[in-house]
């Protein structure tokens, strides 16, 4: 099991000097638009368990959202 990080403290890890920002929508219903996302210059590595575990969060919606990455049709 991973121990849970409160999010204010994972951003406050994050170079936010360093990043892109650009407007977009969610790739999630309602797949909104107008959503402002935020790129990361530096790419934080992890351990090959962890994105394991998330493609297993992925996997328990059945709709196969982790083989997609995304909830809208292509």
């Amino acid at each position: 099991m991973v121990a849970e990080i409160p999010f204010g403290k994972l951003m406050q890890l994050i170079d936010m000097e360093n990043r892109w920002i650009y407007k977009g929508s969610r790739t999630v219903p309602p797949c909104e638009v107008f959503v402002y996302w935020n790129v990361a210059r530096r790419i934080y590595p992890i351990k090959a368990r962890h994105l394991a575990l998330y493609y297993k969060q992925l996997a328990r919606a059945g709709n196969g959202l982790e083989v997609t990455g995304n909830f809208r049709g292509i």
